[in-house]
């Protein structure tokens, strides 16, 4: 059995240092990950060296120095901490407020340095939380019961719905599943995959027979009518945002057929 070690991590997105175990460190090319709990840290679980589940997501992170103890790590995390919070608190009027800050806050007069860097993470922390201007796409319903249609992967979160700037997108609700691809093609939509990059995927099937409805007057291409049949379908494939050209309406109109009517929304091209 490996021994037991410690690290102090620093999360560069959001500057934040930690003492982390290092049975939650993963490695994956050139980039060190953090996998982290979605429930609230507790000292309790990184003293007692809790071992990662299916649901804990990864982070990357920057690892500062290595201990063998948890002592030894969450010494020297404060040490490091503190000398940051100094060099970044350069300009006297910064300091000033900062240092006023601490005063209005502290609470523990027998254990001041550690209530004062209790403080200050608590103040990072709101600073970092800070609710910002909606940013599409908005992803809805995260879904943590993995099976083997939801395969379990690190680097991948499987979400019910999102929202783009043109339209709703969902895996689950009728109203919101079915588009015309660029290529012409028709599908419903099976899964929506955030990747750790940003990249969202769409896993979705084709229906393999689609039929223009009239030739006269006009063609049903044209307007974006076709009929379907539904027992024909493709198997589950993968594609971007920008291959979608309309969303549409699905209506069955038996067991084995439905008319597809394409809405005029026009996607990301």
């Amino acid at each position: 059995m490996a021994e037991k070690q410690w690290v102090v991590g620093l999360f560069e997105e959001e500057n934040k240092f930690s003492v982390i175990p290092s049975n939650w460190i993963v490695q994956l090319g050139n980039t060190t990950f953090c996998q982290w709990p979605k429930k609230r840290i507790t000292d309790t679980m990184i003293i007692n060296y809790e071992n990662p589940t299916k649901d804990w997501q990864p982070f990357p992170v920057k690892i500062i120095e290595q201990y063998s103890t948890y002592e030894q790590a969450s010494k020297r995390e404060k040490e490091i901490f503190l000398q940051s919070s100094e060099s970044d608190q350069s300009v006297g009027s910064k300091f000033e407020n900062y240092l006023q800050f601490v005063k209005k806050s502290l609470k523990n007069s027998k254990y001041p340095l550690q209530d004062i860097y209790n403080r200050v993470i608590e103040h990072r922390y709101v600073q970092i939380n800070v609710i910002k201007k909606n940013t599409y796409p908005i992803f809805k319903k995260e879904i943590l019961n993995y099976d083997d249609f939801y395969k379990y992967n690190p680097f991948i979160t499987y979400y019910e719905s999102m929202i783009t700037e043109q339209f709703i997108i969902s895996s689950t609700k009728s109203k919101d599943k079915y588009f015309i691809l660029y290529d012409k093609s028709i599908v419903f939509v099976q899964q929506i995959k955030k990747h750790l990059s940003g990249e969202v995927i769409l896993e979705v099937c084709k229906f393999n027979r689609s039929f223009q409805m009239s030739n006269n007057p006009i063609c049903s291409t044209t307007v974006g009518c076709f009929y379907v049949i539904t027992d024909n379908i493709s198997i589950q494939f993968e594609i971007k945002l920008d291959q979608i050209k309309f969303k549409c309406f699905f209506i069955p109109t038996s067991d084995s057929k439905a008319v597809v009517i394409s809405l005029l929304h026009t996607c990301t091209k």
